[in-house]
């Protein structure tokens, strides 16, 4: 069924049933489902219909952990009405957007606690959405371990400053920490970080946050939180990352235990970080970065950078990179493990010499620790590397669209453990006889 109206190959939409048989299709369809879209879903009629349905004794849906509600704008004031709520006892997940006229999400009129023990929450794009719950109870939820707030103008903000028992927020108005006192994955929109800066933020208000996800220009907000491990920023247009003027950041304290960056869809980020020494005491303790369709960027880094803790880097769809490090960058990748390079149309190299000297055997540069190497889709890469090479743990080379690419360097280059060089994806190989010069201009 497709846009509510049966299709050729469907059978008869439950609407044109007895009402007795649609409850009865109804029940029973939605009794089994562990996933639910709401939008697409025959188990809409539940909430289409609900005041004239009855609910069999004892249903349950048993086994649904993960409801979807996106676009329904069929939907009134609220998304669960409280009628609802003991129907989902295994409720993990709540995704709650685009649905223009709900004003709630949980429909409760008792101060008890809820019968499922939800562990995500995404409300994004709801420009009605005014609580979390109705103005007259209280929740909490300390299963919670991911919440999304993204796009939500009308929603009462003071949910998002600390909340104190000498000082009690009204019960209309939602605090962030007791809604959910254990989260460690936070997802917010502009608008309501903006909320969060401007409003009585303390320091230690989210020191339970392990992984941070925004859209947009963020360098004041990373210093009130510590101790996250993961940053993710997506889909933003600001032209550079990680700025600080070093004489206003608290560099010792500044998310000293981050561990994993991801930036994703920034089409105008020109540049992640600059020369100021800033940013080098946090970058140093990274083991993963991603890098994916950063459109606008010609070098990865600044050429003071060090990530001697680096373990694991992709890069891909990066269409103006021109080289990815410096010599003195690349020479800090002692930890690197795994290099993944991929559809970046104008990258020329991956290390650009810098220095005096970089092309002669003596200033080789050694990737102590890389096992998987992987090039594909770089239509104007020449080379890896001016200089000379070494691989000592390289186990897996895949080389994959680099037509250009005659050899890996000008240099001398030693791979003590590589075999056989991977060629399409086909699994087509070249066994390396000699040595990966060699190999690579025998493709």
């Amino acid at each position: 069924m497709q846009g509510g109206r049966a299709t050729r190959n469907d059978k008869p939409p439950v609407v044109v049933e007895s009402d007795q048989g649609l409850q009865i299709s109804l029940w029973t369809s939605a009794r089994w489902k562990s996933n639910i879209d709401l939008k697409d879903s025959p188990v809409q009629e539940i909430w289409l219909r609900l005041h004239s349905l009855h609910i069999p004794p004892h249903f349950r849906f048993i086994w649904l952990n993960t409801l979807i509600v996106d676009g329904c704008h069929f939907l009134s004031d609220a998304v669960l009405p409280f009628c609802l709520l003991p129907l989902l006892p295994k409720l993990k997940t709540l995704q709650v957007r685009n649905c223009d006229f709900v004003k709630i999400i949980f429909d409760v009129t008792t101060m008890g606690p809820l019968p499922f023990a939800l562990k995500t929450l995404i409300l994004e794009r709801l420009p009605n959405l005014e609580n979390v719950w109705n103005s007259n109870v209280e929740l909490t939820f300390p299963d919670v371990k991911s919440l999304a707030l993204c796009d939500l103008p009308k929603l009462k903000y003071d949910m998002l400053k600390p909340f104190t028992h000498l000082e009690p927020h009204p019960l209309n108005q939602v605090c962030i920490q007791k809604l959910t006192p254990n989260i460690e994955h936070l997802i917010l929109g502009e608008h309501e970080l903006n909320m969060i800066l401007s409003g009585e933020f303390q320091g230690n208000h989210l020191n339970k946050l392990k992984v941070l996800t925004l859209s947009f220009e963020y360098d004041e907000f990373l210093q009130r939180v510590p101790n996250i491990e993961k940053l993710e920023v997506c889909d933003g247009f600001f032209k550079e990352i990680f700025c600080f003027d070093s004489l206003n950041v608290d560099e010792d304290g500044l998310v000293s235990q981050l561990k994993v960056i991801c930036w994703d869809s920034l089409p105008e980020l020109v540049s992640i970080g600059s020369e100021n020494f800033g940013i080098v005491p946090f970058l140093r303790n990274l083991e993963t970065l991603q890098v994916i369709s950063c459109l606008s960027s010609i070098n990865l880094v600044p050429c003071t950078v060090s990530f001697s803790n680096l373990t694991y880097l992709l890069v891909q769809n990066c269409k103006s990179l021109l080289y990815l490090f410096t010599s003195s960058t690349a020479r800090s990748l002692g930890q690197l493990k795994t290099m993944e390079i991929s559809w970046c149309d104008s990258i020329e190299e991956i290390v650009s010499s810098t220095e005096e000297g970089d092309e002669s055997d003596e200033n080789e540069i050694i990737f102590q620790q890389l096992n998987c190497l992987k090039l594909i889709r770089l239509g104007k890469l020449r080379r890896f590397y001016k200089g000379s090479l070494s691989f000592p743990s390289l186990e897996e080379f895949t080389v994959i669209g680099c037509e250009r690419m005659e050899s890996l360097c000008a240099g001398t280059v030693k791979t003590d453990k590589l075999l056989e060089v991977n060629i399409n994806w086909g699994g087509d190989v070249i066994p390396l006889e000699t040595n990966l010069n060699s190999a690579m201009q025998n493709r």
